[in-house]
């Protein structure tokens, strides 16, 4: 294929990217290392170990060139544009918890795994008084079709059929609608995910084995060599997971464990770390190195 040559005006979208760009990297830098719960949109990951690394900040997500972090930003302006259609469409739309002002955030037993889901709707056409989860994903032209044609959102997308099912278990509630939005051509696809209690026992005893480990998971491939191993770059996550040296945070050091309701213990210590002094670790950090 030829190569498009580059024209003076190209340099426009070089500068608009670059800017973008810029931007993302001073919120990294003022953020620090980024500390989170377990989530309900990786918890599906077929790789625990992923998960498990991922969580414990074991490795930094590199950061996306400006273009790339343009596209992660239209998913978020789809996510409120679909609202409204719902909106418009003469739905009732709970976007936040009326209860705090914010987005809905709802939290298992330990208080390590959180679902935010995009809000709560009611009044579909054909369950118009059941209360439903709210699950928005906005996709390219050929995941869209995947998922249009499968109807069935467990074997199209189990990421997303997880999410959707953990919001359920965290919630009680029986019903969330899952849609799905083309970023090509603006079609959508609704779909009605059933609370599913084998699943929903799937994800707690992943979360609770998670909690209480005291080593590392298996992955998923020995050597990773596997496809989710090398697959659109490589995994986040390969560095550590093959023996490299963890990112330094106190998550990531011997002496730390998951305590009670979201918190973080020091054995060392004896002590709950504030959220800055996991960033920070301090000088007798032990940095839990994986198969060592």
């Amino acid at each position: 294929m030829a190569t498009i040559p580059y024209r003076v005006e190209d340099q426009l979208s070089d500068l608009i990217y670059e800017a973008r760009q810029r931007e993302e990297a001073a919120k990294r830098s003022r953020r620090g290392i980024s500390l989170a719960r377990l989530g309900s949109s990786t918890i599906g990951h077929p790789c625990a170990r992923y998960v498990y690394l991922d969580w414990r900040a074991h490795a930094r997500a590199p950061q996306v060139d400006g273009r790339v972090q343009a596209i992660f930003d239209t998913g978020h302006l789809l996510e409120a544009r679909t609202l409204e259609d719902l909106g418009r469409a003469g739905l009732e739309v709970w976007a936040v918890d009326a209860k705090t002002g914010k987005q809905f955030e709802w939290l298992d037993e330990t208080g390590h795994f959180v679902c935010k889901p995009d809000g709560v709707v009611r009044g579909l056409p054909w369950d118009p008084k059941t209360p439903h989860g709210l699950e928005i994903k906005s996709h390219n032209l050929k995941n869209f079709g995947a998922i249009a044609k499968e109807q069935n959102l467990a074997k199209a997308n189990q990421d997303h059929y997880v999410q959707c099912q953990s919001g359920m278990w965290l919630s009680g509630l029986g019903k969330c609608l899952y849609a799905a939005r083309c970023k090509d051509d603006e079609r959508y696809y609704f779909e009605t995910v059933v609370r599913n209690e084998k699943a929903i026992a799937w994800i707690a005893d992943r979360v609770g084995s998670l909690y209480r480990t005291e080593v590392t998971p298996e992955g998923i491939s020995p050597d990773a060599s596997a496809y989710l191993c090398t697959a659109y770059g490589g995994c986040d996550q390969r560095g550590p997971c093959l023996g490299g040296q963890p990112l330094k945070n106190c998550r990531t050091c011997l002496k730390c464990e998951p305590g009670p309701d979201g918190s973080w213990l020091c054995g060392l210590w004896e002590k709950t770390l504030t959220w800055d002094e996991q960033r920070k670790a301090c000088d007798e950090y032990r940095p839990h190195v994986v198969g060592k």
